[in-house]
């Protein structure tokens, strides 16, 4: 069968974008939204990847190359979430 993975993937961006409006709206650390954004939307494009149809370019254990670059990304938000969170002196956004 052939899903409509753009759908998905639209609805996902949808869903993350609202998420990170209503988080946005709170006293949030600098680049906490950005982290975020990079952390969700490369789990979505990972997860949403294995119901493609044109999955041709398989590398290791069945990921394409989309998914791990999605996997980079995703790591790259984790790693922005921890170096915010767990630095000394956070610095806010004033709203």
């Amino acid at each position: 069968p052939v899903y409509p993975t753009q759908l998905y993937s639209a609805a996902a961006s949808l869903c993350i974008f609202i998420f990170l409006f209503i988080i946005s709206k709170l006293k949030t650390p600098t680049g906490l939204i950005t982290s975020l954004f990079f952390l969700l939307e490369g789990f979505s494009r990972f997860y949403i990847d294995f119901w493609r149809g044109d999955r041709s370019d398989l590398i290791l254990f069945n990921i394409s190359w989309y998914q791990l670059l999605a996997l980079i990304i995703s790591l790259s938000g984790f790693v922005g979430i921890l170096y915010i969170t767990l630095r000394k002196k956070n610095i806010y956004i004033m709203r």
